[in-house]
């Protein structure tokens, strides 16, 4: 893992330039279920952290039965 990491980073710390542009981050917004289900226009692929659930969840637009199209990605972080 070491290798991985100074491979990209450099071994002194630092983003090395040749590797920049292969570094991606992404802010998760968190949220109550509750605010996450009255969420509109939502579309498929957004990915927010449930804070009630504690879990990230993903909206896949398949809803029915009690489905409200909310998928959770992650299990309880113990």
């Amino acid at each position: 893992m070491k290798k991985v990491i100074d491979n990209l980073y450099g071994a002194k710390g630092g983003i090395n330039k040749s590797r920049a542009n292969e570094v991606w981050s992404a802010l998760v917004v968190s949220v109550t279920t509750t605010q996450k289900r009255a969420l509109t226009s939502v579309v498929k692929g957004t990915i927010v952290y449930d804070t009630t659930l504690k879990k990230l969840c993903v909206y896949t637009g398949e809803s029915g039965g009690s489905s409200t199209g909310w998928e959770s990605i992650t299990s309880v972080l113990e």
